[in-house]
């Protein structure tokens, strides 16, 4: 733990309270930091959220594939919610 350094005055303990506040709140930012790295990094690695319509784990279509329940036949979904059908996939 860091010793707050205070010379006995109203604006030194201000000072050394700022000083405090500022430095915990940027370890809190850092930790923030390398925690969002961490999870982006493991769902990267271990293939999160990726289908068959993508190329790659980097390389995302943006689409999601829906099934109808009564034909079996495959639609893609856009991100604003279009649907198309799919063609040429052995399903």
């Amino acid at each position: 733990m860091q010793t707050i350094k205070y010379d006995g005055t109203a604006k030194g303990f201000g000072y050394s309270v700022c000083e405090g506040v500022i430095l915990c709140l940027f370890k809190y930012f850092i930790f923030f930091m390398i925690s969002i790295f961490v999870i982006t990094l493991f769902c990267q690695v271990f293939v999160v959220g990726v289908d068959d319509s993508d190329i790659s784990t980097f390389k995302r279509s943006g689409m999601k594939i829906r099934t109808d329940a009564l034909t079996g036949q495959q639609y893609l979904e856009s991100s604003s919610g279009y649907l198309t059908p799919r063609i040429g996939t052995a399903n």
